[in-house]
């Protein structure tokens, strides 16, 4: 009797710590299957560059070794930037902006199916709060693109807006950054901070 009770609050323990430490947005069906792929250790899951965990591949960890960001390991989208001459004007190239980013794009532009809206309304993995990434975040992905299937070689947009109505893009053929004209369709990766 004691040790089914030991049991149910080791089960108990482990599921809380799996939806706390892979975010609010875990769908309920996901809980079991990540159960059995992430019990975490004595010291704790694996958290690195490579690694698969919360419902895609990491990218980026930053100095605490506790947060960075993930991609979903295949999945291709293309879409316009959007809100073509119209600027949002708070948006930022810095790594972890991202997710700011995409919410005032959303917040300033109704247009659908623009890169933000598609990255902000995508269910992927279980998971609902991707989100188009900064061009530094971006940029951290482009740098980490062999960890990914479905990677083109090809221009990708970032959440970060620039002058004259146009918004930064990179290409991960070669790695250059530039800015393009907001109407343009290009390739998009949703990504996700834990």
């Amino acid at each position: 009797m004691k040790s089914t009770n030991l049991y149910s609050i080791f089960f108990c323990l482990i599921v809380t710590l799996m939806v706390v430490s892979c975010g609010k947005k875990m769908a309920s069906t996901q809980i079991t299957t990540k159960l059995s792929q992430t019990i975490p250790t004595r010291q704790g899951p694996l958290i690195a560059i490579g690694e698969s965990y919360c419902g895609g591949i990491i990218f980026y960890v930053d100095s605490t070794k506790k947060h960075g960001l993930i991609a979903a390991g295949n999945q291709m989208l293309y879409a316009k930037w959007g809100c073509y001459g119209k600027v949002i004007g708070a948006t930022s190239a810095a790594v972890g902006a991202g997710q700011a980013n995409t919410l005032a794009i959303i917040n300033a532009c109704d247009s659908v199916n623009v890169a933000a809206r598609v990255c902000n309304d995508l269910v992927l993995n279980g998971y609902s709060d991707w989100f188009l990434p900064s061009k530094g975040e971006l940029e951290l992905l482009y740098k980490n693109k062999a960890l990914f299937r479905g990677i083109k070689t090809d221009y990708y947009w970032s959440s970060t807006e620039v002058d004259d109505g146009k918004a930064a893009c990179q290409d991960f053929y070669d790695g250059h950054r530039m800015k393009y004209e907001k109407s343009k369709i290009y390739n998009i990766r949703a990504v996700r901070a834990f």
